[in-house]
Formats: C-alpha cells, sequence, structure tokens
C-alpha cells in the first residue's frame, strides 16, 4: 500500500494522527485477510461464504454469475457451490483493481 502522508503545513497533532489512522487502516486489512483465510483453504465454497469473502449481497454473486464472472456448480439437486480456486481468482482480480 503506498500511501503518502502531505507534512508541508501541517501540525504534529494533525501528523501523528494521519499516521495512527494510517496504521490502523492496514491493521484492519491484515485482520481482515486473514479471517477469510479458513474459507480459501477449502475446495469448494457456499454462495454465503463468498458473500462474506467479498463483503456483497447475494444479489450481487448472482449478477456476478450471469456476466461470467463466477460459475456456480451445483452438488446434489439443492446445493449450489463455487470452486475455490475461482473465487480466489476473482478476489485477486478485484484486490488489483481497488489498488
Amino acid at each position: 500500500m503506498n500511501r503518502q502522508i502531505l507534512v508541508k503545513d501541517t501540525t504534529i497533532e494533525s501528523l501523528l494522527e494521519q499516521i495512527n489512522n494510517s496504521i490502523e487502516t492496514t491493521i484492519e486489512l491484515v485482520l481482515d485477510r486473514k479471517s477469510k483465510q479458513p474459507i480459501l483453504d477449502k475446495e469448494w465454497c457456499t454462495i454465503k461464504e463468498v458473500c462474506s469473502l467479498f463483503d456483497v449481497t447475494k444479489a450481487t454473486v448472482h449478477l456476478w454469475i450471469r456476466k461470467g464472472k463466477l460459475t456456480k456448480y451445483k452438488l446434489g439437486s439443492r446445493s449450489t457451490r463455487f470452486k475455490t480456486d475461482e473465487v480466489r481468482t476473482l478476489l485477486k482480480l478485484i484486490e488489483r483493481k481497488r489498488n
């Protein structure tokens, strides 16, 4: 993460606040990634897990399916799953676009 802090015309207190906010954001990102790791260690994901990974609604996941961004797989008559490798690939693509 390349974040710059403007030091010109700022107080020490303001600079410390900016540094603290940057550290907090970084810690939140690291903890968020660690909490998602157990899902990514499995072969298959449920739609609920995909929603949690991307922080989106089921409607968004269904839209991604229609647009071909994700493929759903039927396991039995009622179970729909997603291949974790495909989910991981989409997650990396979206993270790259954010940065």
